[in-house]
């Protein structure tokens, strides 16, 4: 994980108390949620995942709302992580442009011109 991850519990902590005003089935009694919050952050800790704090937060947050959006019953930690979005892409380079300086244009001739003559 880089850095902390306190964002992780406090992203934890309102996504379990989402699916509590739920009312789901099957959902941790409201003494439990401290523990049920404990074992979750377990899980997710444990997971070999590369925790980012710039774009994670948001990421696991919109996993919560899409379980939340189809849940009928208490979702499970992998539930969660099932829904967790994939990261953003990279950022796309520049296309490449045809202005090649005129050093590696002259390389570029040499290195022509000496495996021509090899070739004879």
């Amino acid at each position: 994980m880089q850095g902390s991850d306190e964002w992780l519990q406090d992203v934890l902590i309102d996504g379990l108390q989402m699916l509590l005003a739920l009312r789901l089935r099957d959902a941790p009694p409201a003494d439990t949620i401290t523990m049920t919050l404990d074992v979750w952050l377990l899980v997710f800790r444990s997971r070999p995942m590369r925790w980012d704090s710039a774009t994670s937060p948001q990421r696991l947050r919109q996993a919560f709302l899409n379980v939340a959006a189809k849940a009928e019953r208490w979702p499970t930690p992998a539930q969660v992580l099932a829904e967790y979005p994939a990261p953003p892409p990279p950022p796309a380079l520049p296309p490449p442009t045809s202005k090649m300086p005129e050093h590696v244009r002259e390389k570029l001739a040499q290195l022509r011109e000496h495996f021509s003559l090899k070739k004879r």
